[in-house]
Order: C-alpha cells, then structure tokens, then sequence
C-alpha cells in the first residue's frame, strides 16, 4: 500500500571545480508532504552536483542533438518553471539574505521518483509542485537521459539515481520497474533499524564514486537513524567545456559587497561588451 508520511530532506550539494579553485555550497530545503510505500518517513536526498571544466566549442552537429533533445520533450518546460517557483520560495526562507545556490534538475528528478509511488491527494501535490502531467513525466525523463547520454564525445555527464529501502520493508515492483526503466535507478536492499551508520557511509561513498570524488560526506552524522525506512538519492556528474571561455588575463580586483555595509577586495572576471537582456514579472 501507498500511505502518506511527512519527508525529510537532503542537502543540496553543489560543488564546482574551476581553474581559480573549488567552491562548495551546501544549503537546505524546507520540508514538504510526499508518500512512500509504507509508513515510515522518506529520505529524499536530492542536487548532488558536481562540475568541471575547460576549453571546447562544440560544433554544430552536437549544439543541434541537445536543441532537437529539449524540444521534442517537454521536461525542459517543466523544470524551467518549478526552478523559478522554487527559488522564490528559497529566498523568501533566506529573509532575502544571503546566496541561494540549487540544481532544480536534480530536485525535480528525485520528487519524480517519488511522485512514482505516490497516490491520491499526495500524488496530485506533487504533480502540481512539479507541474508535469504525472502519466507522461517518466517518459520524459527516459527519453531525456537517453539523448543527453549520446551529447557529444567532449562532454562527461553522468547521471546516478539510486533507492536504499530497509529490507523488512516491501517495496511494489511495478514503482521498482518504474524507477529502473524511466531513470535507470539501482535498488538497495539496506539494514537500516541495525545498520543504519553503515548504511549513511555506503550512501556517501557512493555518491562520492559517482560524482568523481567531488562530493564526499553527503549525509551527516545524525541524518540516518533506526527509523528510516527509504532513501532515494540522485547524482549528477558533468564535465564539459564552455561555448565561450574567458580569456583568464581579463581577471582584476575589484571590491565583492558582503552586504550593505561590508566589502571585500576580489579577483573578478571583467569584459566589457553590449548584450540583449529583457525584463519579466
């Protein structure tokens, strides 16, 4: 049976390795209403991302795989606007105050792993939160993973989704085909009521081998207990090149606000050149 139970979420980790150094922000999500199978809490870990690059132009043969992949699937849309719903949501817990940094692709994947085993009023949240037509968003995301996989040979991105449930705790397998088929998801059977520290280690050195050793200690001590029952985990790996690399001798120092008050002297990228913007409420 499919019940309601309150979720408790995962950080978001990000953590972008670039020529000046790494830079690591973690923030986190406030908590909502999901379901699982059963009627413990879920652990929805979701935005371990991890990034790398360098200097490649793509040519036109794979700018027009990625453009051809976006458009004839609406997965694109749909992040796109729950992205934007989010982040008004994310600075108004901030008070306005400090940066928000978060991978909407990685939160809407894990909530649509969960939106799988969801029913009811629950499934209708999510699907209205996410807003994707909860019969069609599986199919979208199998079809996205599979062309993006095939993007171009210069790129690296790799994309991990994973469930550890308690092993007294029965799972239906037609959400386990779903998890497999539509997001290539492994499953776990865990001893989290014996082993649940075991467990968090094992979750963290996977997300560690799948994101290249770019992100270690996801799960902090304490966030895995006797009591969980399920966690879903996504990772996304991506190294690629940009489309127009900065030139790093047009780097200065210039003052970074702290806030109103308080500045700090940094290296800035600079580059002085007329581009198109536009305005939206």
């Amino acid at each position: 049976t499919v019940t309601r139970a309150p979720t408790r979420f995962g950080y978001i980790h990000h953590n972008t390795a670039g020529a000046r150094g790494d830079h690591t922000a973690r923030s986190s999500l406030p908590p909502v209403s999901t379901t699982c199978c059963g009627r413990e809490p879920v652990d929805v870990v979701t935005g371990h991302l991890a990034f790398s690059g360098g200097h490649y132009k793509p040519g036109k043969q794979q700018k027009r795989h990625l453009t051809t992949a976006m458009a004839a699937n609406p997965l694109g849309e749909s992040v796109l606007d729950f992205s934007v719903s989010l982040y008004k949501q994310l600075v108004v817990q901030k008070g306005h105050s400090g940066n928000v940094f978060y991978s909407p692709f990685s939160i809407s994947a894990a909530l649509s792993m969960a939106l799988a085993g969801a029913r009811a009023n629950t499934a209708k949240e999510l699907s209205t939160v996410l807003q994707v037509d909860a019969t069609k968003i599986h199919g979208h995301y199998s079809s996205f993973f599979s062309k993006l996989a095939s993007y171009a040979e210069h790129v690296k991105l790799h994309v991990a989704n994973r469930m550890y449930s308690e092993q007294t705790f029965p799972i239906l397998e037609n959400y386990l085909s779903v998890l497999r088929d539509s997001y290539g998801a492994t499953i776990e059977s865990v001893d989290f009521r014996n082993h649940y520290e075991n467990v968090r280690q094992q979750v963290n050195a996977w997300v560690e081998k799948s994101t290249e050793s770019k992100i270690k200690d996801l799960l902090p001590i304490g966030s895995v207990d006797a009591l969980t029952t399920l966690i879903l985990v996504n990772a996304i790996y991506f190294k690629g090149s940009w489309m127009s690399p900065f030139d790093p001798d047009c780097t200065y120092p210039s003052d970074f606000h702290l806030d109103s008050k308080h500045k700090k002297e940094v290296d800035m990228m600079y580059k002085k050149k007329a581009y198109k913007m536009s305005t939206s409420d």
